[in-house]
């Protein structure tokens, strides 16, 4: 009887055991894709701000030496800027949907804990944290709007009143 007890013992230590290195696993994989989401992110501000760099650069220029007017330059270049903060929009989004993703096997893996104290859940809400936070494990949360897609949308803003005004004035 002591035998078996022990083997039951030692196979749920072991399952604890994998448990965990599984979790560390996610753990680091879910923080790998947030460092990925705010390098690209930076990535992404910084070609917009080059963009409006070149932008004022053309506008202050008379003639440009390109070969083009500078209406047609300032409209080419606004462009070229909405189609990198709207390409910018959804590869962010792309990022922040595996960001969610992981964080969801998170949750999952820490189902399996104990109920033991001392097992900290940290993609878990429970008791007060997850009425205040309104979680509810059965929704299917949506990751349409991450973090970084209000400022891309703000650049897409920009560059498209950027495009009517360099179209609508003659300066």
């Amino acid at each position: 009887m002591k035998n078996k007890e022990r083997a039951n013992t030692s196979q749920a230590a072991e399952s604890l055991g994998a448990l965990v290195e599984l979790y560390c696993a996610l753990l680091s994989k879910s923080s790998q894709e947030g460092d990925g989401i705010w390098s690209r992110f930076n990535a992404m501000v910084s070609i917009n701000f080059g963009l409006f760099a070149a932008f004022v650069f053309v506008f202050q220029t008379d003639k440009p030496d390109f070969g083009l007017h500078r209406h047609t330059l300032l409209s080419v270049i606004c462009l070229v800027g909405i189609v990198a903060s709207i390409w910018s929009f959804y590869v962010l989004l792309r990022l922040w949907e595996w960001q969610q993703y992981w964080r969801d096997q998170l949750k999952k893996v820490e189902q399996g804990f104990p109920e033991s104290q001392g097992w900290v859940r940290s993609f878990t809400p429970e008791g007060e944290e997850a009425r205040l936070l309104m979680y509810d494990p059965g929704v299917k949360r949506s990751v349409w709007f991450g973090y970084t897609q209000p400022f891309i949308a703000i650049f897409v803003i920009a560059w498209i009143a950027l495009l009517i005004i360099s179209i609508s004035s003659r300066f």
